[in-house]
């Protein structure tokens, strides 16, 4: 994969970004979000980088365009792009409960909450509600940022079980509306 890898200072942005810079992909590194999230150790950054890199990775073997346009859909897609992202994270890092975000309890809480956070998300899905709680540090959940990535990991987790790596890549909105679903499911049992 051939990515440049910027780091900037002053766009009062994210951490990470995926993009395209003069036609070349492109991992943008926001210094001063790192800083405040206090991802600055070497294997917090390793894995911002990866997941960004796991971005472009997904968004290059993806054989079909998936332009999403109801509030269902693109909660959906969010969800599942970030999960192949985290998941791709994960693979690089060599350790498939490896979180970035794993800070002050992080995982813990989203492991203990795990079907009550798959329920919740379904349900704002299914009624075409926000899922904005669920991603990003300036929103949260219950007290929680960024719950949503480790759900769409946890999904796609779920889905490695059946499919290839390129089937992931290549999964379907509706394959994964029946997942969440069926995740959600066996998870309030």
């Amino acid at each position: 994969m051939d990515a440049h890898i910027v780091l900037y200072l002053g766009f009062c942005s994210g951490a990470g970004w995926a993009t395209g810079i003069d036609g070349t992909s492109a991992v943008l590194l926001g210094i001063e979000k790192i800083a405040e999230l206090c991802w600055t150790d070497e294997k917090s950054m390793a894995g911002l980088v990866y997941h960004e890199l796991g971005h472009i990775w997904h968004y290059q073997v993806r054989n079909i365009r998936t332009e999403p346009k109801s509030p269902a859909e693109k909660a959906l897609w969010q969800l599942y792009s970030e999960g192949m992202a985290m998941y791709a994270e994960q693979i690089l890092c060599g350790d498939k409960s490896f979180y970035h975000q794993d800070k002050n309890g992080w995982l813990k809480w989203c492991t203990e909450n795990r079907s009550r956070l798959f329920s919740e998300f379904l349900k704002r899905v299914e009624s075409g509600e926000s899922v904005q709680p669920f991603f990003g540090d300036w929103n949260d959940f219950e007290g929680r940022s960024n719950a949503g990535y480790y759900l769409g990991c946890e999904m796609i987790k779920s889905m490695a079980e059946k499919y290839s790596l390129s089937e992931l890549a290549n999964a379907e909105l509706s394959e994964v509306k029946l997942n969440l679903k069926r995740l959600s499911q066996v998870l309030s049992k």
